[in-house]
């Protein structure tokens, strides 16, 4: 049964005799190399843009060399590892080097990128990011996973052909906006990575002959919590009063600890962008229809603000910069604005503001001038001078996978659409400089209605964020000077308020984490986490075991999904049950190695 509904929001009188709907079947890309299956252990595979902008994969452009090493240590590994090597005969744009490989016979066990096991309907296509498979026979089980020296890996079920990528070009998506001075909303696609002549690019990657089939997955959060939920604020035409409705629950409210309401109250911490000054003097008259005729909100304007954002850091907050102002900020300015936020809030994210083609639109930003040295506006040496390292990238918001949305749900794309689509959402920069970690966001989250509040964030919604281990987060503007865009509105006295559907989304919020299903946090700590467990070694033993090895910083309740409760000797282990199987959690220390393995 289809039903349509017709919403007349604008209470208008509407006459319509008849109402159509056309399906169609919409097929989603496989996104993988097509035709270039062989019998070939691996056979490898080259994609780019020559000098002249045409797209070929032509592999003569390379040499690639690769080395396949049988590992037979009697202590553990069993198995062999693959290394490979390319080297570039001239300039080129890379859009994929990658090793195709035909999957032997057995039974195939797929570990999706949301740590759920697909043993049956699988689908067509695959995309993994750094998870893993097992091919299992009678008397093997072939199993990769977890593999961090390589940029992702794809899964082809109906030609049975895993694509283990080097470097992809969707795996750290960039657009660029060029300054042009007639023009507004041009965006150059800068994903691709340039590769110059005689440079050579490495991978690596390890599979293991061991009984152990159904591998314990690596979540993507900390503490035995199954997903996250992240608010990331943009700064944009906010005033004091504002700040403290949504942050206490009321205008009137100063301190922290007298919250009534809002994110504060509630104990849900936010990355909170802001602006450093305001030398064009800009008001908030205009956005705000003469609601608000003072400046808009910076620190350098308004001590009481710079005061509240001093006492909500102390709350677990994160404060970064939206760029130092509202327009493109004045070079020699630059440097003082990223100076104060390193010494006063420890800054180490990023959130663009304001960007586009115009030279007035902030081109100090990642997707603008940012990244070119040559510009006045370069802004890559102050960020990694003063530790910001964390940049929101807008990619996905301006390549919007809106056909990929259903129902409104947090997970964007959908996840019932499967999982072909490769939309990493913390990703380096093309040329990997690890320096930095960009992060992306899929939309804007604004609600119109207070009683949309309770169908975006029903039980129902937010059950489901957790049951696919999806880490949400948010683009918002919740003080935002005109009601319509924020999430405060005018009580009986005239006074700014926290809107009632936004306190029952944070109570809701609250409550599945008190239930430890959803996670709040801030960018900056999962970012941090994430880059934790890019250090942890993962090898499967060949006595039904694994071990575990931080090659890294310290990591404070390292997180696996599992079918059967694990066990490590000599380990303090925390478990609890889920419906997808058992969540099990410890500490592990830098160079410390844990051996689990399922209990009887």
């Amino acid at each position: 049964e289809i039903r349509t509904y017709v919403w007349n929001l604008g209470k208008e009188n509407l006459y319509f005799d008849n109402a159509a709907i056309e399906i169609k079947k919409a097929v989603i890309p496989s996104y993988q190399p097509e035709g270039y299956f062989s019998e070939q252990i691996f056979t490898p595979y080259i994609e780019y843009i020559d000098a002249k902008g045409d797209t070929l994969n032509d592999p003569s452009i390379a040499k690639t060399n690769i080395n396949i090493e049988l590992l037979w240590n009697a202590d553990s590994k069993i198995g062999f590892r693959v290394k490979t090597e390319a080297r570039f005969l001239e300039d080129v744009r890379l859009l994929r080097l990658a090793l195709l490989m035909p999957l032997p016979e057995g039974n195939l066990l797929v570990y999706r990128r949301n740590q759920h096991l697909d043993t049956a309907y699988f689908q067509t296509s695959y995309y993994l990011d750094r998870e893993g498979f097992t091919i299992k026979t009678d008397s093997f089980a072939l199993s990769t996973y977890h593999n961090t020296a390589i940029s992702s890996l794809q899964l082809n079920t109906e030609n049975r052909t895993a694509c283990f990528n080097i470097d992809y070009w969707r795996d750290h998506p960039l657009i660029h906006y060029p300054m042009m001075i007639d023009t507004s909303d041009y965006i150059e696609d800068i994903s691709y990575r340039n590769v110059k002549a005689g440079e050579v690019l490495k991978g690596e990657f390890t599979f293991y002959n061991s009984p152990m089939s159904d591998l314990p997955r690596i979540m993507p959060v900390w503490d035995g919590y199954q997903s996250a939920f992240i608010f990331t604020e943009h700064a944009d035409w906010t005033d004091l009063r504002t700040h403290r409705a949504v942050l206490f629950g009321n205008e009137h409210i100063t301190q922290p600890e007298e919250a009534v309401g809002g994110f504060v109250y509630y104990g849900i911490p936010v990355t909170k962008s802001v602006f450093y000054w305001n030398p064009d003097m800009v008001t908030n008259e205009e956005i705000s229809k003469g609601l608000f005729t003072g400046l808009h909100a910076t620190i350098k304007t308004d001590q009481e603000y710079c005061k509240l954002l001093e006492a909500i850091k102390e709350q677990g907050f994160e404060i970064c910069l939206h760029t130092p102002e509202q327009y493109t900020t004045i070079p020699k300015a630059f440097p003082k604005a990223m100076r104060f936020m390193r010494r006063h809030f420890g800054t180490v994210s990023w959130i663009d503001h304001g960007y586009n083609n115009s030279p007035v639109n902030n081109r100090e930003n990642l997707v603008c001038d940012g990244l070119l040295p040559d510009s006045p506006q370069y802004a890559a040496k102050l960020w990694k001078k003063n530790g910001v390292r964390y940049l929101w990238n807008a990619y996905y918001e301006e390549n919007r996978m809106e056909p990929y949305y259903f129902d409104n749900h947090f997970i964007q794309p959908y996840d019932g659409f499967g999982d072909a689509l490769p939309n990493r959402q913390i990703t380096t920069l093309p040329d990997g400089d690890k320096d930095f970690r960009l992060w992306s966001t899929p939309s804007t989250l604004e609600v119109n209605q207070d009683k949309e509040w309770y169908f975006y964030f029903d039980s129902i919604r937010l059950q489901h964020l957790a049951d696919y281990h999806h880490v949400f987060i948010t683009h918002i503007y919740p003080a935002w000077t005109n009601p319509k865009r924020a999430f405060w509105q005018y009580d009986e006295n005239g006074d700014a308020e926290a809107m009632p559907g936004f306190n029952f989304a944070l109570s809701q919020l609250a409550h599945f984490r008190d239930e430890k299903k959803i996670l709040h946090t801030t960018i900056q700590e999962y970012l941090r986490y994430y880059e934790k467990l890019l250090n942890v070694e993962y090898i499967i033993l060949n006595d039904n075991s694994i071990a575990l090895t931080n090659r890294g910083e310290d990591i404070k309740g390292l997180t696996l999904l599992c079918t059967r409760p694990l066990i490590a000797e000599g380990k303090t282990i925390d478990f609890r049950e889920t419906e997808e199987g058992y969540l099990v959690w410890f500490n592990l220390n830098n160079n410390e190695t844990v051996i689990l393995k399922y209990s009887e």
